[in-house]
C-alpha cells in the first residue's frame, strides 16, 4: 500500500513494508522489552515505574447490609422527600398540581418503610419514634394540602 502526503509525495518510503526491515534497528526494541520484564520481579508484573497510582479496584459483589441499616437509609430518603416537599411549598413560581406527586411520594413512601419496619424488625424505641414521625408528617401534611391550607385566597 502506498500512503502518500498532500504534496504527492510518498510518506513511507516504498522499500520499506511488511516483512522488510526499516533503518532502525527492531532488536533494540527488543532489547528494551526485555529488560523491562527482567526488572519485574516475578517477569509478568509491571515495574514500580509503569504501574498506574490509581487502578480501580473490583467491588465486592455481595455487601452485607443489616436491616436496620437498610431502613436507615429509606427513611433518609424519605427525609430528603420531605424537605423536596417543604422546597416546593416556598417556591412561588409552582402551581398546586406540581406539588401534590411529591406530597403523594412522601407519604406513600413514609407509610411503607414504617409498615416495612414494625413488621420485620424487632422495633427499637428510638427508630420507631422516627418513622411514627415521618408517617405522621405525612399524613397532616395531606391533610393540610387538601384542606386548601397552602392555597391564597386573596
Amino acid at each position: 500500500m502506498k500512503v502518500i502526503g498532500p504534496g504527492g509525495t510518498p510518506l513511507v518510503p516504498p522499500d520499506i513494508g511488511p516483512g522488510t526491515k526499516s533503518s532502525a534497528e527492531p532488536s533494540e526494541f527488543k532489547k528494551i522489552m526485555q529488560k523491562a520484564v527482567a526488572d519485574t520481579p516475578s517477569g509478568n508484573s509491571p515495574s514500580k515505574s509503569t504501574q498506574r497510582l490509581m487502578e480501580p479496584q473490583a467491588a465486592p459483589l455481595f455487601t452485607d447490609v443489616s436491616p436496620a441499616t437498610s431502613i436507615l437509609n429509606k427513611a433518609k430518603g424519605v427525609i430528603d422527600l420531605m424537605e423536596h416537599y417543604a422546597e416546593s411549598l416556598a417556591d412561588p413560581g409552582k402551581s398546586i398540581k406540581e406539588i401534590e406527586p411529591v406530597l403523594n411520594s412522601f407519604v406513600t413512601e413514609s407509610k411503607a418503610i414504617h409498615e416495612e419496619y414494625t413488621q420485620n424488625e424487632k422495633t427499637s424505641g428510638e427508630l420507631t419514634k422516627i418513622l411514627e414521625d415521618l408517617r405522621r408528617a405525612a399524613q397532616l401534611e395531606r391533610i393540610r394540602f387538601r384542606r386548601g391550607d397552602y392555597v391564597d385566597t386573596d
